[in-house]
């Protein structure tokens, strides 16, 4: 003890003189082994002081980010029928994928990591072969955009966030066919219960094409096996070691190929339709309320896009941050229990908030006895599924 006291004491005496305190005290155990003790507890308490500080801040961004997550991904549905009840639903443009296809153009272009700056990621985007892989699945992913967005427009966002689930076994039948994918009997029985969740929702329709509801919901439908298909895409794109990509890259990619063509086609419909919206002061008026409401959602998930990528990169590293969507990020920072949970709250939110806000407006958004059931079997599965 008598030694260790006359060390700190020296050590002290030592930060006056401008000499490392650090280095002081190694110099002395390098003569006296005895005290290696000591100059190990100094070192390990700094070490943990230091981890502790940058912990609370990874978990203060990851809760922020989890919240935005949240947020965006629930406000899309909603937005839309808002927009749709506001008259400004036009099935000519592309009004409703702008948002999100904004959101990844300005994600992939925020500077969230050193390796973004590094000479390999900018070699990534001058690469032609990316660019045209990154092309093939903007072309599939605007697809996917487009029916969903009419089925939800068709369907009411109730019942879209129903459908949309299904997107989670249209993933795992696509990875087991191209990635060869294996799953246990529990992740089979949690996708088994997703689609008994919408087959009780759609017992009740009569699936003819006069039914807009009905024809929703194929629409929707469509658009999950598309989302499935990009991810699996996604996932096999960014292991491929002969061209290898990162998540921010690629979200860069799609987003400037997919807002150029969404763009162009929202534009022409502008045009065409410019008299008829002059000549209505109401319909000029709502789509300013929509633009306003859709710049918000491009802004939410630009933010979750690029903070939860962000904690992703950190911990996982690019080739592990499948970026087609930020399920996929939240998947692995926070870890399988948060990201089933979230996608649980997302749906359930979802359908409380289009019954409290359109239940009065239109009928197929309120939560009946066949509805509930199915909404919490549809969520029972995903978060089993995300949990397993």
């Amino acid at each position: 003890m008598e030694q260790k006291e006359h060390l700190l004491q020296e050590q002290q005496q030592q930060q006056h003189t401008g000499e490392s305190s650090h280095a002081l005290l190694k110099k002395k155990c390098q003569q006296k082994p005895s005290c290696d003790a000591a100059l190990d507890i100094g070192s390990s308490s700094s070490s943990k002081t230091s981890n502790s500080n940058r912990s609370k801040s990874e978990k203060l961004k990851l809760i922020g980010a989890l919240c935005v997550f949240l947020f965006g991904y629930c406000g899309q549905p909603i937005l839309v029928d808002f927009c749709r009840y506001q008259g400004v639903a036009s099935a000519s443009t592309f009004l409703f994928l702008l948002p999100h296809f904004i959101g990844m153009l300005i994600a992939g272009s925020l500077p969230l990591s050193a390796d973004s700056k590094s000479p390999e990621s900018r070699a990534q985007l001058r690469n032609p072969r990316l660019w045209r892989r990154a092309f093939r699945l903007a072309l599939i992913d605007l697809s996917h955009q487009l029916l969903e967005k009419a089925g939800l427009v068709l369907c009411g966002s109730g019942v879209y966030i129903l459908l949309s689930s299904t997107s989670i076994v249209w993933t795992a039948v696509l990875s087991a066919l191209i990635l060869g994918r294996k799953f246990s009997p529990l992740q089979y029985f949690s996708l088994s219960l997703i689609v008994a969740g919408v087959s009780i929702k759609a017992s009740n329709l009569s699936l003819t094409f006069s039914s807009q509801e009905s024809l929703g919901m194929i629409l929707s439908l469509l658009a999950a096996i598309l989302q499935g298909l990009t991810f699996v895409l996604n996932e096999r794109f960014m292991e491929d070691e002969d061209a290898p990509i990162t998540g921010l890259n690629l979200v860069f990619m799609m987003g400037y190929v997919a807002v150029a063509a969404a763009a162009a086609v929202a534009a022409a419909a502008a045009v065409a339709a410019a008299a008829a919206v002059a000549a209505a002061a109401t319909v000029a008026a709502a789509a300013a309320v929509a633009a306003a409401a859709a710049t918000v959602y491009a802004i939410a998930v630009a933010e979750s896009y690029s903070v939860c990528c962000g904690c992703c990169v950190r911990q996982q590293g690019h080739q592990h941050c499948a970026a087609a969507g930020v399920d996929l990020c939240v998947d692995a920072a926070p870890g399988a229990v948060t990201s089933g949970a979230l996608k649980g709250c997302k749906a359930a939110a979802v359908v409380v908030l289009s019954h409290v806000l359109f239940c009065s407006v239109q009928e197929s958004q309120c939560i009946g006895v066949r509805k509930g059931i199915a909404a919490a079997m549809c969520v029972a599965g995903v978060v089993l599924h995300s949990v397993l």
